[in-house]
């Protein structure tokens, strides 16, 4: 159990590492795409004035650098990206738990392939969780993790299913955050025990 929720653990952290990764580098292009317009300013400048052509020789050197430089961080923090996404899928699909991701509004925006299977041909990307699984046990869980910011677990049933619910609330920022849901399936656990004290 301890593994599992560590597994859990673990795997929303990937997600918030992917998104953070994910920030920098839309803002690495950014500057990147400025640079290029500075330089082509640069260039431009220089064809219309032959008089300050030296001065602008010399920054459009430096904007190239920079620009550069800048590409080259891109590049690599684009590496960063596709090794995040690679390990966050291996863990989260190797995970006999059900695996749910959402934002603060419940949305679902991430699922691993177990919980994937239980949906069979539909896409529950995007949807509400109370909309993708009926069970106000578990939404009350979800708001109580986000209110308390903290981790949660605790038995539900689903379906005549019994479950072991686990909530992991992981902050990428000041304001924002997303919420890990694992599910954890112990309906034959249980039985077992009943059958047990009713021997």
């Amino acid at each position: 159990m301890i593994t599992d929720l560590l597994l859990s653990v673990a795997l929303i952290a990937l997600i918030v590492y992917v998104y953070r990764q994910q920030s920098r580098q839309r803002e690495l292009d950014s500057k990147y795409k400025k640079q290029t317009k500075t330089l082509f300013q640069a260039q431009k400048a220089a064809e219309v004035s032959q008089v300050t052509l030296e001065n602008l020789q010399s920054e459009l050197s430096s904007v190239q650098a920079e620009a550069h430089q800048l590409k080259a961080q891109a590049d690599e923090r684009e590496r960063e990206i596709i090794q995040s996404k690679a390990l966050f899928s291996t863990i989260a699909n190797v995970a006999y738990d059900l695996v749910f991701v959402l934002n603060e509004e419940h949305d679902v925006i991430a699922i691993n392939s177990s919980a994937a299977l239980i949906f069979g041909d539909r896409n529950p990307i995007g949807e509400q969780l109370c909309d993708v699984i009926e069970s106000p046990e578990l939404d009350d869980i979800v708001d109580r993790a986000m209110e308390e910011a903290e981790h949660l677990e605790e038995q539900i049933v689903i379906n005549d299913h019994f479950f072991r619910a686990r909530t992991q609330v992981m902050r990428y920022d000041d304001e924002r955050a997303f919420i890990g849901v694992a599910l954890q399936d112990i309906t034959q656990l249980v039985r077992l025990n009943r059958a047990r004290r009713d021997m």
